[in-house]
This record gives C-alpha cells, structure tokens and sequence, in this order.
C-alpha cells in the first residue's frame, strides 16, 4: 500500500513541474511577445497616421484588416523572423516616404519658436516623430537630418530651443562638430554688389567659428550648456581662434554659465591664439565677479599671454580700477613686466589721461609697485611720465622714491625729456634734486640734448594721447 501512495506521490510531483515549467514558457512566451509589441507601437501609431491608400493597398497585400491583425501573424509561432523583418521594414519604407518632407518643413519652423513650445505643436506628424525620435524612428529621423544636423543644433541654441536640442542630441548628432567656412558664407554673407563690405565679418566669423557650446555659454543658455555636457560636449574645445567656451562666456558677461562650466572642471588657463586665458579677458572687461568665481577655482592670476601681458597688465591698459583693485588684493606680482619690459605702473603712465589716474597708480605702489624698473629700452616710468607730459604722476613717483638720475640706453634722464617738452615736470624735477649736468651717450646736457627734435616730440605726444 504504502508503495502504491509513494508512486502517486511521485506522479502527481511530476505532473506539478511539468505544469509549473509550462506556465513559466507561456508567461516567458507573453512576455518575449510583449517586447516585440512594445518595439512596434511607434510604428503602428506611424501606420495610423498615413494616407488611407497607403494604409489599404497594406492589409490588403496580408489579408488583414488592420496592423494589429499583422503583428498577431507575424507573431505566430509558424512565421519566421525573416517575415517579421520584412513586414517592419515595409512599415518603415512607408514612413520615410511619406513623413520626410512634412517633417523637415515643421521642424525648420518649429526650431525658430520659443522654448518649450515644441510640445504644443498641433501638427500631428511633427508630433509623433518628436514622441518617439529616441525609439525605432531614430536612425529614419537621423538620415532625414542628414547634413544639416549642425546647422539646425547652431540655430536651435540660438533661439534657446533646449527641447530641440535635446532631440537632436538623442539622434546622436555631435555636439563637438564646429561651424565650417562654407556654413559661415552660407548664413552669413549675402552675395550682392556690395559683399565686399562683408568680407572682414566673414574671416572673423570663421576665426570664430565655434561649437553649439560656445554659442550656448557666450549667451548664458544654462539649460542648453547642461543638456550639451550631458551629451559629452568639450568644455574645453578651442574654435578657429583658440577660444573655448569659456572664453565664450566671460566675453558675454555669463557669471552662471561659468560657474556651471567650472563645476563641470573646465580648464581655466586655456589660451587663445592672443595667449589670454579667461581671466585676462575678465580683466580686460573688468567683471570682478568673474574675476572673483575664476580665481577661487584656481585660475592663474600671474599667466602671461604672448605680449608678456598678465590680467593686471590688461586691467590697467584697459582703465579698469576695480579690476586692478581686486586683482592686487589677490597678490597679483604688480612687477612682471611684459615683452617691452613694461610693468603695469609702467603703463599707467603711458596710457590715455584719466580722472584717476592717481588712484590707479596709488593702489600699485600700496602693492609694493617698483618705480625704478626700466623697459627694454632703460626707460623707467618716470622717463614716461615725462614723456607724456602726466605732472601729478611725475609728483607721485618722485614721492614714492623714483630715481631721479636714471639713464635710458641712450643715456637721457627724465630732465632731458622734461627740458626738450618744455614741461612743468622740470621744476618738479629740479626741486626734488635731479642733476642737471648728466650727459647723455651723445655727450649733451638736459638744455642742449638733441636725442629728440621737437618735431619727434610733439609726434610722441600725439602717438601716445590717441592710442
């Protein structure tokens, strides 16, 4: 007996796992079958959308009356992958013939339009390729696109279309692809009797020519910066002129565009074709906010561009006094002199007259400024200040511990200039004790030296006064 309930035990136990393994490959079954289904849903959606034509010279070719009816075919345990393949692509044949040109018309329109408004669009075409773009669509919309991707990811960053960027991204478009020469005579230049105007923006346009980045971060698009980055863009690909983004972004006075590239670990001493990092740029410009976030993610405050220029160089050349103020409180070495020679005081005194110039050559010498540093010529700065015919700076130095009785190369103290322009600088000079009986090279005394005629005076002045 008990061997006869030990059989149907073993029995039953059997026919249990036979059941169980055939639910598990019904339900293994459904659900191969449900990703099969889930992947055609953009297409069957595309197939409702064609032209009634299109749609019955179809079913009828498998004797269906409608795609569904197709798909549960296909999906027949006796019809082979070979025919599943084949009856997608004639889906997608369909699609790409008759949806091209209905969506390149809408998406040329559509990229011009507002932010966020691509969602709205009513036309049902359009609407359909942008829901499912990412899915099997996508190598279709890509071909569609073709060689004008670049064009439309430039023009869709112009007009801060983040969600048209981001279509085109997904389609693999590269982000890191620059305007071409070709693209800039295309858009740019309009070819009439008077193009010859054109042509100096034409090379500065190619010299410029950069990524959907650069454009993004010279206008502050934060939004489309992230969508590109996401996408791998280079934070730190240089256009045709050696500038990166962020060079882009300080030029348009972008303060959250860089801090989103410095959190992103932008380099910040990348330099330009001039040899000037991002931070001259900002002094230049005088932004002590972007001077500020670029200094506290390490950028170089003493890096010199190919003149020999340094960020406090160029906020001086430029007149920039809170610029010089801020970059002095930084440490910056107010003594580095450029490939003349020339320091930054040294410059305040060669450039344009200014209301405060006093105080510009005030905040250097409260930075340790060294007055008696000569150029490449022996000229120190108070020779220019002389030169220039700047009185009160002239007074400045010589209180700050100018040499009096330095010689240039040519021998000439500041009281050769002082006596050969005539200046109110010479009793200033006189009085603070310069000598008045040093020869310069050519063996002439401050009243009979004739290093400079008038005449090269006079045009020195003029030289100086419109630079």
């Amino acid at each position: 007996m008990k061997k006869y309930q030990l059989l149907f035990i073993l029995l039953f136990g059997m026919h249990s796992v036979r059941m169980y393994a055939s639910q598990n490959n019904l339900l293994q079954y459904e659900q191969d079958n449900k990703d099969i289904l889930d992947s055609y849903i953009p297409l069957k959606e595309g197939f409702n959308l064609l032209p009634d034509e299109d749609k019955t010279n179809f079913l009828s070719k498998y004797h269906h009356n409608n795609i569904d009816d197709v798909m549960k075919c296909m999906l027949n345990d006796n019809e082979d992958e070979a025919f599943y393949g084949d009856v997608i692509q004639e889906v997608e044949d369909l699609l790409n013939q008759r949806f091209k040109d209905s969506f390149l018309k809408e998406f040329e329109r559509v990229i011009k339009t507002p932010r966020n408004s691509i969602y709205t669009i009513s036309d049902p075409v359009f609407s359909y390729v942008m829901k499912y773009h990412h899915t099997k669509l996508q190598g279709m919309v890509r071909s569609w696109i073709g060689r004008k991707d670049k064009r439309y990811l430039d023009s869709a960053v112009d007009h801060k279309n983040r969600c048209v960027v981001k279509m085109l991204l997904d389609l693999g478009i590269n982000p890191n692809v620059k305007s071409s020469f070709r693209s800039i005579m295309r858009d740019e230049i309009v070819l009439d009797m008077q193009a010859i105007k054109h042509k100096t923006r034409l090379f500065e346009g190619c010299d410029n020519a950069g990524t959907a980045l650069h454009k993004a971060a010279e206008k502050g698009y934060v939004e489309i910066i992230e969508e590109l980055i996401a996408h791998g863009a280079d934070i730190n690909i240089q256009d045709f002129n050696g500038l990166t983004p962020l060079h882009q972004a300080v030029q348009g006075n972008q303060i959250r565009a860089i801090q989103l590239l410095c959190r992103a670990g932008v380099d910040l001493n990348i330099k330009n074709r001039l040899g000037q990092t991002a931070l001259h740029q900002a002094a230049e410009k005088g932004y002590i906010e972007i001077i500020g976030e670029l200094r506290a993610h390490g950028a170089h405050l003493n890096i010199q561009d190919n003149e020999g220029n340094t960020p406090l160089h160029k906020a001086v050349q430029a007149q920039k006094i809170q610029a010089v103020q801020s970059l002095c409180s930084m440490r910056a070495h107010v003594n580095i002199q450029d490939n003349l020679g020339q320091t930054a005081l040294y410059k305040i005194c060669l450039g344009r007259r200014t209301d405060r110039e006093n105080d510009f050559l005030g905040i250097l010498l409260r930075a340790h400024a060294d007055v008696n540093i000569p150029d490449n010529e022996g000229n120190v700065p108070l020779h220019i200040a002389v030169k220039c015919d700047r009185n009160a700076l002239v007074d400045l130095l010589i209180k700050a511990g100018a040499n009096l009785n330095a010689q240039n190369d040519n021998g000439d103290t500041a009281l050769h200039y002082a006596r050969y322009l005539g200046s109110n600088s010479e009793y200033s000079l006189l009085k603070a004790g310069a000598k008045a009986f040093v020869k310069n090279k050519q063996g002439m005394l401050p009243e009979k030296s004739s290093t400079m005629s008038n005449d090269n005076c006079r045009m020195y002045r003029f030289r100086i006064y419109n630079k």
